[in-house]
C-alpha cells in the first residue's frame, strides 16, 4: 500500500500530503510572528510563535530543524521583552538541535551562537559572550571565508563585547579589520562603511584620540550626505560626534554650527520636544559657553531641561504593568554606541538624557571648568537615580568619570568612595 494513501478518519499513519499541509500552516505562523516582531509588538508576536513551536513539535518532531528554527525565533521575541533567562533557554535548545543535525561547525551553528552570545549581552555576561562570539567567528571564517561581509559583522559583535570587557585594543583591532573587508566588499563609499566608520569615530572619541575619531567621523558625513541626503537623521547623528570632537579640540565656533545643523535635523524628524533634541541642546549650550555666550547657553539648557522634567513628569505617572516590561526593546543588530542592556523603552529616554549631562560634564573637565563639570556629573545621577534606577551600570560610568574628577580636585576621599559605589554596583551585575 502506498504510504500517503494511509489517511483515515484524521488519523495520520504516513501522508506526505498531511505534513505538506501542516508545513504551510507552520510558515504562515512564522510569518506572522516575525511581522510582528519587526513591528515591535512582542506580545502579538509571542503567540503566533509559540503556536509555531507546537505547531513544529508536534509535526516534524522535538529534534527537527523546523522546531530549532521556532525556538530561535521565540528566543529572539523573549530577548526583546527583557525575558533573558528564556531566551537563553530556548536558545540553547536550539542550538542543541542544530549541533544533532546539522555538525557542529556549519554556518547554521554560528547563527545560534551570535544569537546566544547577543543574549549573553543581554544579560551582563560579557565574559560568557566572548567565547560564544569566538566559536561563531571561527565556524563564519572557515565557512565563509576570512574576508566576508558576515565575517566583519561578527567582528564588529565581538568587538562591542571587548568594550564591555575594557579591552579597547581589542575591540579596535577588530573595527579595523571590519572596515576593511566591507572597504573591499562594498567600496569606499557604501552607507555600511560609514556605518562601521562611525562606530571607531565614537571609539576613538570615547578613549580620547580626538584626532583619528574626526578623520572618521568626517569620512562618514560625507558618505552619508551623500547617500541618504543632507537632512536624514544618520546624518544628524554623524554631525553630533563632529560637533563633540571639534568642543574637545578648543573649536566651539565649528561645534556650534554643527550642531545647529543637527538640531533642525531632529526636530523636523523626531518633534522638538525629543530626548534627542535635549542631548543636542546641551551640546549647543556648552558650545554657546566656550563663546562666552552666557545668555544664549543659558536658554539652551532651560529647553533641554524642560523636555528632560517633561520625561520625568510622564515617568512619575506611568503605571510599571507588565505589558509596559514587555515594550523592553534590546538592540539585536550591529551595537552602535547604545545600552548593551534590554532597557524599557520609557528608561531609554532618560538613559539618554543622564548621559547628555555625563557626556557634557567630561567635556568641561577635558578644559579644566571643574566646577561646571561636578555639577553635570551630579544632574546625571540625579537623573538615573530618580527616573531610571539607582543600580544601572549606565550611573556606574557617570561615577568613575566623577572621581576621576574629584581626585584631580584633590578630594581623594571623595574619590574613593565614588569608585566603591561603581565597583558595587558593576559586581552586582
Amino acid at each position: 500500500m502506498r504510504p500517503w494513501a494511509i489517511c483515515v478518519m484524521g488519523l495520520v499513519i504516513s501522508c506526505p500530503v498531511f505534513a505538506e499541509t501542516q508545513e504551510t500552516r507552520w510558515r504562515t505562523l512564522m510569518d506572522r510572528a516575525e511581522t510582528l516582531t519587526d513591528n515591535r509588538q512582542y506580545a502579538d508576536a509571542a503567540k503566533f510563535a509559540e503556536e509555531a513551536l507546537q505547531e513544529a513539535e508536534q509535526t516534524f518532531g522535538k529534534d527537527d530543524p523546523f522546531t530549532a528554527t521556532s525556538l530561535e525565533l521565540l528566543a529572539k521575541i523573549r530577548a526583546a521583552q527583557a525575558d533573558v533567562t528564556q531566551a537563553e533557554a530556548l536558545a540553547q535548545r536550539a542550538l542543541t538541535i542544530r549541533q544533532k543535525t546539522s555538525g557542529p561547525h556549519t554556518a547554521v551553528i554560528a547563527d545560534v551562537l551570535v544569537l546566544l552570545a547577543r543574549i549573553h549581552v543581554l544579560q551582563g555576561k560579557p565574559a560568557e559572550a566572548e567565547g560564544v562570539y569566538q566559536r561563531a567567528l571561527t565556524i563564519r571564517e572557515n565557512v565563509l571565508g576570512p574576508d566576508h561581509p558576515i565575517v566583519a559583522e561578527t567582528m564588529v559583535m565581538l568587538a562591542h563585547v571587548y568594550l564591555l570587557l575594557n579591552r579597547p585594543a581589542n575591540a579596535e583591532m577588530l573595527y579595523q579589520r571590519s572596515l576593511a573587508i566591507m572597504e573591499a566588499t562594498f567600496g569606499f563609499t557604501h552607507p555600511i562603511v560609514a556605518k562601521v566608520l562611525m562606530m571607531l569615530a565614537e571609539f576613538y572619541l570615547q578613549y580620547n584620540n580626538v584626532a583619528r575619531a574626526k578623520r572618521f567621523a568626517q569620512r562618514a558625513l560625507t558618505i552619508r550626505e551623500q547617500a541618504v541626503g543632507p537632512a536624514d537623521p544618520l546624518v544628524a547623528d554623524t554631525l553630533m560626534i563632529l560637533a563633540r570632537v571639534h568642543l574637545l579640540l578648543g573649536e566651539p565656533a565649528e561645534s556650534e554650527g554643527l550642531a545647529q545643523r543637527a538640531l533642525t535635523i531632529r526636530e523636523k524628524t523626531v518633534g522638538p520636544n525629543h530626548t534627542l533634541v535635549a542631548d543636542t541642546l546641551v551640546l549647543l549650550a556648552s558650545a554657546s559657553t566656550l563663546q562666552g555666550k552666557a545668555r544664549e547657553a543659558a536658554a539652551l539648557t532651560q529647553r533641554a531641561q524642560r523636555i528632560g522634567s517633561s520625561l520625568t513628569s510622564r515617568e512619575a505617572a506611568r503605571d510599571e504593568s507588565p505589558l509596559d516590561q514587555a515594550r523592553a526593546i534590546p538592540s539585536l543588530g550591529l551595537p552602535e554606541g547604545g545600552t548593551s542592556e534590554a532597557e524599557p523603552a520609557h528608561r531609554r529616554d532618560y538613559v539618554a538624557v543622564a548621559e547628555s549631562f555625563n557626556n557634557r560634564a567630561q567635556v568641561y573637565t577635558s578644559l579644566g571648568e571643574h566646577a561646571e563639570a561636578e555639577a553635570l556629573f551630579q544632574q546625571a545621577l540625579a537623573v538615573y537615580e530618580k527616573a531610571v534606577k539607582p543600580n544601572h551600570p549606565g550611573s556606574a560610568g557617570v561615577m568613575e568619570h566623577y572621581a576621576a574628577l574629584l581626585r584631580k580636585m584633590g578630594r581623594a576621599q571623595e574619590a574613593d568612595s565614588m569608585e566603591l559605589r561603581a565597583r558595587s554596583i558593576r559586581s552586582s551585575r
